[in-house]
């Protein structure tokens, strides 16, 4: 979970996303996760120890807006 992108666009550890402010909008700097095609996401906030894991057969072009996101926000919200 330690940034291996240091100095390109987006930092990222091996196989994990690392985004400051994490995937919820409660979510600490320290959290990391992943994203697929189809709809899912899984994170986990080490500062809050909250892990978060969606599975959905939407498209995630779909299933952001209408599922992943609001979901992800609660969840951060409910261990702030």
């Amino acid at each position: 979970i330690a940034d291996q992108n240091t100095g390109l666009n987006e930092p990222r550890g091996i196989g994990f996303a690392l985004k400051p402010g994490g995937f919820g909008r409660a979510c600490s700097p320290r959290t990391f996760g992943h994203g697929g095609s189809t709809g899912t996401i899984a994170w986990a906030d080490p500062a809050t120890n909250v892990t978060c894991v969606i599975l959905t057969t939407l498209p995630a072009n779909v299933s952001n807006k209408l599922l992943l996101k609001p979901v992800s926000d609660l969840v951060s919200d409910s261990a702030a």
